[in-house]
């Protein structure tokens, strides 16, 4: 019976030390992928003004206190990883003298546990702290340094999902049956022109006996914008795909340039045509090749939605500065880029005779 005891807690012991450092290395490696990769295509050459200028002026006044917490969360990262790894020398160098009774290593199992379980707590608070104070101080203002008629606001308290848009936009045929929905942004541009913006993630979950496949949909900024215009049809404009079986509704544009990059839908070829001007092809095309960023965009009655495929968003860095300036520039140009189109799409709409 001991033996049987010993057996289960040498189970229970293993499998606690691989769940603890398995949640230490996916946080710790997401922190260094974000600082190393994933605004390479965000280069710093030709930093506009404006970005400069809201730039330091949230750098001056928050830089201090978030470096503060950034590395107080990175010390608990590297600690816990420490401790759990102490603990486990130890307790493994002291099980082979199998002269421990059952009481005595049961108590061993349940102090590593309960280390490990105040750690993961300790972690997430943290990190929790952390991140909403980037978002109150940082996000919030930024956003409205950016343009003063945009508000961040908390998602969870208005109660908004963004799920429906996203399924009434119909960007791809892919089914999900998971959808995260984060930070939020809304307000009206000129003549009135409502815009909300998501930061999402989707994906869809397959289960196949024991298996279970997780298979990632899109992550990245969804935005909604109600026009003033209705075109009563829809034209959508999607990534450069294999055109192996072309679709009968995609229409050939008079731009190669713009067609190496995207691929154009639409019912009434005339309408597509008239509102794809020469302008907004230029201004789709600058951004695609200035920034490598893909996106997608459908023009839906009087609502233009789009996607951005950026992966998180508005998340700080843990290793690296906490206000990385390619970061905070990532979001900057992403955001014009949205009121761009949008006051350019809708130009060209209000000059349509529909």
């Amino acid at each position: 019976m001991e033996d049987i005891m010993f057996t289960i807690f040498i189970v229970i012991f293993v499998i606690g030390f691989i769940v603890a450092i398995t949640i230490f290395i996916i946080n710790f490696i997401t922190a260094i992928t974000k600082k190393r990769g994933d605004n390479d295509y965000m280069k710093l050459e030709n930093m506009p003004q404006e970005f400069k200028e809201i730039y330091n002026k949230l750098y001056s006044k928050n830089a201090p206190q978030l470096e503060e917490l950034r590395k107080s969360v990175l010390n608990k990262y590297i600690i816990f990883g420490i401790v759990l790894l102490l603990v486990f020398v130890i307790t493994i160098s002291i099980i082979p003298e199998h002269k421990l009774d059952g009481s005595v290593f049961e108590a061993i199992v349940t102090i590593f546990l309960g280390i490990m379980l105040v750690f993961v707590i300790l972690m997430q608070k943290y990190k929790k702290r952390y991140v909403q104070a980037y978002k109150h101080n940082i996000i919030s203002k930024f956003v409205k340094l950016v343009n003063e008629n945009l508000q961040y606001k908390d998602i969870e308290a208005l109660g908004i999902n963004a799920r429906p848009d996203y399924i009434n936009a119909n960007f791809d045929a892919r089914h999900f049956n998971r959808f995260f929905q984060d930070d939020y942004i809304e307000g009206k541009l000129e003549n009135d022109v409502k815009i909300n913006i998501f930061d999402i993630h989707i994906q869809n979950v397959v289960k196949r006996g024991k298996d279970t496949h997780v298979e990632e949909i899109f992550q990245g900024i969804f935005a909604k914008v109600i026009s003033s215009k209705n075109i009563d049809t829809t034209v959508k404009i999607s990534r450069n795909k294999l055109k192996i079986l072309d679709s009968k509704n995609r229409i050939q544009m008079d731009s190669g340039e713009f067609e190496e990059s995207f691929d154009v839908y639409a019912n009434d070829k005339i309408t597509a045509m008239r509102i794809l001007t020469s302008d907004v092809m230029e201004c789709l095309i600058d951004f695609k090749n200035k920034y490598k960023l893909d996106f997608e965009i459908v023009f839906k009655n009087n609502i233009i939605y789009a996607r951005f495929f950026t992966g998180p968003m508005f998340e700080p860095k843990i290793i690296g500065n906490a206000m990385d300036e390619s970061l905070i520039f990532r979001y900057y140009t992403i955001l014009k880029f949205i009121i761009e189109i949008t006051q350019t799409v809708n130009s060209t709409k209000d000059n349509l005779d529909i």
